[in-house]
């Protein structure tokens, strides 16, 4: 059987990194060596001026701060939360006041120590990023979002497709948008414009779209049907939420999920 182990992944690492202690010495005898090309690298003097496009202090202030590849990247350079906290601290002392979480897990890699989804075999993370997070941005003064789509806007995505269009661009992918006779007419202004279209999520018939790719809504939906069983050994009540009764595709996996 093969082991998910959080030990055996990292007992992997350890082997491989044991090869950089093999060559000391060769590392050791390239420090004090200048090359040339280390001469010709320019240096700014005390007393000259940079030649800014922006003058210093003018840009754009930036305010807000991602947090990628968490789940497996930064905790295995030996991140602890005395590190984290040091990073919110310097964060907040350059202006950040909003921290945003873009992923929650990777493969097996996870945030927070979900009790299903260790049992579907996932490595038991070493800290609760999630809660370190909230505590440390409270400790700080700071915001944390976990950001996705708050909100359909058709018309928005039509103009962007048309503003992409004008702008001659080598090609579109975008979501479909369902009973929309105008987004279906922006497709063919594209295809008329001999620029390739690809659809994702949500297929329209008809249209003039190279080509699609999606999922199989139903046996999405029929395969969540199954986790909520197994999760909750089929009892009590389960609640489905949706955002639009319109939807074709979120209908599709209701079917799926009902069906199970």
């Amino acid at each position: 059987m093969k082991s998910t182990s959080r030990r055996d992944f990292l007992k992997k690492s350890f082997l491989a990194s044991a090869s950089a202690l093999a060559v000391p010495s060769l590392l050791n005898s390239c420090k004090d060596v200048e090359t040339s090309a280390e001469k010709d690298i320019p240096v700014l003097q005390k007393d000259e001026k940079s030649h800014l496009i922006v003058p210093k202090k003018n840009g754009l202030p930036i305010t807000g701060t991602f947090l990628d590849e968490i789940s497996h990247d930064i905790p295995h350079q030996n991140w602890g939360e005395a590190e984290w906290d040091m990073d919110f601290q310097h964060m907040k002392n350059i202006g950040i006041d909003t921290v945003i979480m873009i992923r929650s897990g990777y493969r097996k890699f996870i945030t927070y120590p979900s009790k299903y989804l260790l049992k579907k075999g996932c490595y038991m993370p070493s800290v609760d990023l999630v809660d370190m997070y909230l505590r440390l941005a409270e400790k700080y003064g700071m915001n944390v979002k976990c950001i996705g789509f708050a909100e359909s806007d058709p018309q928005k995505q039509i103009r962007y497709i048309k503003s992409a269009i004008y702008s001659h661009a080598d090609g579109i992918i975008t979501a479909g948008i369902e009973n929309s006779e105008e987004f279906k007419e922006a497709l063919d202004m594209a295809s008329e414009a001999g620029i390739p279209v690809i659809l994702i999520d949500c297929d329209i018939e008809g249209s003039d779209r190279l080509c699609y790719i999606g999922t199989d809504n139903f046996e999405a939906g029929r395969l969540a049907g199954q986790d909520i069983v197994e999760a909750t050994e089929g009892k009590g009540s389960v609640a489905i939420i949706r955002n639009e009764k319109s939807s074709i595709n979120q209908q599709e996996r209701i079917n799926g999920m009902k069906s199970v």
